[in-house]
């Protein structure tokens, strides 16, 4: 239900927009919990028995943290600061995030190369299935805002 013109209850749209925020946080949250972890243990256990394949994994899942960190300084100032902002500030704001999010899913690669060191069917399962996970958040991110990624979807399926 749309609150009226001054009301302070929030419109429909607006929960809408808060819990998408709330759902990237979430993500975001959870992916940079997951890197930080895997760095932690399987740095302990690179210094005990290296392995190559391990060392190039850690290296990946390390080049995306700084991506992460930015990914969430960028959405902190966009919250505190939102009201202020230009249209061109929002624009570069979210074109930046873009960009952060995507290099912080690159850890997910990471992740594989480790599970795939552990056995070739979980690293490739692991990296099929979030490969195709993170195609379908995209396309339904994309159908949510209406873009052309949708469009070609729909006319692909119709």
């Amino acid at each position: 239900m749309a609150a009226a013109k001054g009301s302070a209850l929030p419109t429909s749209q607006q929960i809408t927009i808060a819990s998408a925020i709330d759902r990237r946080w979430t993500i975001m949250a959870a992916l940079l919990g997951s890197s930080s972890a895997v760095m932690l243990f399987h740095g302990m256990q690179q210094e005990i028995a290296p392995n190559t394949g391990r060392e190039v994994a850690l290296t990946l899942i390390a080049i995306t943290l700084p991506f992460q960190a930015v990914w969430f300084m960028i959405h902190t100032y966009a919250i505190a600061f939102g009201p202020h902002l230009g249209e061109e500030q929002r624009r570069t704001l979210h074109r930046l995030s873009s960009i952060c999010q995507l290099f912080a899913y690159t850890s997910v690669l990471g992740l594989a190369i480790i599970w795939t060191s552990a056995s070739p069917w979980i690293g490739g399962g692991f990296l099929i299935a979030s490969l195709v996970a993170l195609w379908m958040v995209r396309m339904a991110m994309a159908e949510a805002r209406g873009g052309p990624e949708a469009s070609s979807l729909q006319r692909s399926e119709g």
